[in-house]
């Protein structure tokens, strides 16, 4: 591992003060980095790059001092200090030599996007295969004199000294003007002195810069020519690709772009755009275990073919909404004299504006951030913030729970008053969610009702059941008994089993019903599976007594009663709920073979498909947080039923494939399951027909 690479992958851990982290990969890789410092050639290495490696071997010291129970921790520092000295040395007798300089070129409001740029690292007398690392592109528009017709291009000499982007800047320029004039109905005719330069200084090579100049350019074109609505590009997203005259995203090297993958990984971004023909390329890339394993989740891959898509897409950009009042403001300035008194009359409408807030009072979004929910009408404009604590804002924006987000909030008219209230979880955390459901209008100040799920329950042979606090995971609003009046149907969790599905008064948090299930539940969803106009409720998770996932189906109208146990999961009273539908799921044979590792399988979630009357289930049939198995310890399937509740088919996870086929070669199982496997294997889930377990489903 280079030394670039094991500075960036260990700074994160400095930063956050990863003690485990640093003890897990710190020794292994201070002995790299001390295998590579002699090969540094001082006389062509920025001295930046030793205060960079003595401020890593000094945060990691502070943290962490066992890693540094070895005389080689000394040597090292000697050597780095010696280096630096020598560089520096070098550095002030070569004046102007690029290494040193940072000239303050881009202002506070200039543009920005991260790009991932093949190098070829310098600091090595030995020149050695290429690699990527994350550049921030910086970019800064100024109108030039009226008498001037062309652009002029500044690059800065020390990120680009032979001004090898010169040709892509101009390029990017010339199509981002084009979608300027095609979205804004503006001419950009006017010619800019164009200011640009990366963040640290490199040997770039390649031309796949394109894509995020162009976006960057965009951006300044709007800020330039003060349009209402700007655009900035998220901190978080990478940008490869070059463009076409017409500003269609064409492809870059294959091998290069393995290589900026790879960077990507091994950064703080959690988005990589990329253009659409090498979607599948990068898939590809991402599904090998090599990657699939590294630092966790992997970033998301978003597929354009044109440039305008990056504008359209929330995840890659922000729109702002600059106020009317600042751009007629300037606008208008140099004809202050003439038009005094319709700049005062409009300061004053914008001043009702900001103080009266939006028009359009009816909420339709919800965003989660920090601490807070942000309410948002259909215009994106913010009309309500309230506090619900971090550990609900982290479950909301979990993207493997898609259940628990869509339960995060929701937004109804229960009064008929056409606004809708907002309902949604809140609470504080701590190991635990500790959630109550609430509901508010925007209309009328204050809580409208909020309901926290206690229940003193009595489970004779399981003692550990002793609080009465359930925390709500998700929930949904509507019409579920066929009334006509809107219902609130909620989970509720215990800390350990069992949980619970309330029905609610979406008008005043009474609770009208509720069923009681032994085990916990994590997906909820409801859909109309008989046709008699009235929606059926699709809970899943895991039934304790019978260590195996679980979905149930209920009737809102009557829900009521426990679900199927046995043993000693028993409550006292007992009375048996009247479910439409029951179902055991087993493990396959890869659960079974870690079986003594892992308690049992669970559902997570339930997805709806109403135009091919299809339920699909995600549900985790094992869980290794193995050294064997450190690609993922998850490994999930999903199981596709009919609205008739009979089992179709299951797919696998890319993360349940390569455990099995890890499985496999460690000889855990004789063969990977195939499609023959699986034909038998949904032969063994089970209905509940009021008394027992049966092989088909329960009339």
């Amino acid at each position: 591992m280079r030394i670039l690479r094991i500075c960036e992958f260990l700074e994160p851990f400095v930063v956050a003060r990863n003690t485990t982290g640093l003890e897990a990969y710190g020794p292994e890789l201070l002995q790299e980095l001390m295998r590579n410092l002699p090969l540094l050639d001082p006389e062509g290495t920025s001295p930046p790059l030793f205060d960079r490696i003595m401020a890593l071997l000094a945060g990691i010291q502070s943290i962490s001092r066992d890693v540094f129970q070895r005389n080689e921790c000394g040597q090292m520092r000697d050597i780095t200090s010696s280096l630096r000295d020598r560089s520096l040395r070098y550095a002030v007798e070569r004046p102007g030599d690029g290494l040193l300089e940072y000239p303050a070129l881009a202002p506070k409001s200039s543009s920005s996007a991260w790009v991932p740029m093949l190098e070829t690292e310098p600091l090595l007398t030995q020149r050695p295969p290429q690699f990527a690392l994350l550049r921030e592109f910086t970019i800064e528009l100024s109108p030039r004199d009226s008498a001037s017709n062309e652009d002029m291009i500044f690059l800065d000499q020390s990120t680009d000294p032979d001004g090898r982007h010169r040709d892509v800047i101009a390029h990017a320029l010339t199509v981002a003007r084009r979608l300027f004039e095609k979205h804004t109905g503006q001419s950009a005719g006017t010619s800019f002195n164009v200011h640009c330069r990366f963040n640290e200084p490199g040997i770039v090579i390649g031309e796949s810069m394109g894509l995020a100049a162009a976006a960057a350019t965009f951006c300044e074109l709007l800020r330039v020519s003060q349009s209402r609505q700007q655009v900035t590009l998220s901190s978080r997203v990478a940008f490869t690709g070059t463009l076409s005259e017409d500003g269609t995203a064409m492809p870059v090297d294959e091998v290069g772009l393995r290589l900026k993958l790879e960077a990507c990984i091994y950064s703080h971004v959690s988005h990589v755009v990329l253009p659409k023909s090498q979607l599948t390329v990068a898939e590809a890339l991402f599904s090998h275990p090599t990657y699939a394993s590294i630092r966790g989740a992997l970033p998301i891959l978003i597929a354009i073919e044109r440039l305008e898509e990056v504008f359209y897409d929330r995840r890659i950009s922000n729109v702002i909404r600059v106020p009317l009042y600042r751009v007629l403001a300037k606008n208008v300035w140099r004809f202050r004299r003439s038009v005094a008194v319709a700049l005062i009359l409009l300061l004053g409408a914008m001043l009702a504006y900001e103080i009266l807030g939006p028009f359009d009072k009816n909420p339709q979004f919800g965003e989660f951030k920090d601490k807070w929910l942000i309410v948002n009408n259909r215009h994106h404009e913010e009309l309500a913030q309230f506090d619900v604590g971090g550990e609900i804002v982290k479950a909301a924006n979990d993207p493997a729970a898609a259940d628990v987000r869509r339960g995060a909030c929701q937004f109804y008219d229960v009064d008929g008053d056409g606004t809708n209230e907002v309902f949604f979880r809140s609470g504080k955390g701590g190991d635990r969610i500790s959630a109550m459901i609430v509901c508010r209008s925007i209309k009328k100040s204050g809580v409208q009702w909020q309901k926290s799920i206690t229940r003193k329950l009595s489970f004779p042979h399981k003692p550990d059941v002793e609080s009465e606090d359930f925390s709500v995971t998700t929930f949904l609003v509507g019409e579920f008994d066929g009334d006509g009046r809107p219902e609130v149907i909620l989970v509720a969790n215990h800390t350990f089993f069992p949980s619970l599905i309330v029905k609610l008064d979406a008008r005043t948090g009474d609770e009208l019903g509720e069923y009681l299930h032994i085990g916990q539940l994590g997906g909820l969803n409801a859909a109309d599976l008989d046709g008699d106009g009235v929606p059926e409720i699709i809970a899943c998770g895991v039934n304790n007594a019978y260590r195996k996932a679980a979905v149930v189906v209920l009737d809102a109208r009557t829900m009521e009663g426990c679900s199927p146990t046995r043993g000693d999961y028993f409550p006292e009273p007992y009375v048996p709920a009247r479910e439409k539908a029951y179902i055991l799921i087993p493990r396959t044979i890869a659960g079974e073979a870690v079986g003594a590792l892992t308690a049992n399988n669970g559902a997570s979630s339930v997805q709806i498909d109403g135009q091919s009357k299809k339920i699909v289930f995600q549900i985790l049939d094992f869980n290794l947080d193995l050294p064997q198995f450190s690609i993922t310890p998850n490994a999930d399937l999903f199981y596709y039923f009919d609205y008739a509740l009979r089992p179709i088919r299951v797919g696998t996870s890319n993360h349940y494939d390569l455990m099995v086929e890890r499985m496999v070669r460690l000889g855990w199982l004789k063969k990977a399951p195939d499609k023959a496997y699986f034909d038998e294997y949904l032969k063994t889930i089970e209905y509940w027909d009021g008394q027992k377990f049966v092989a088909s489903v329960a009339k």
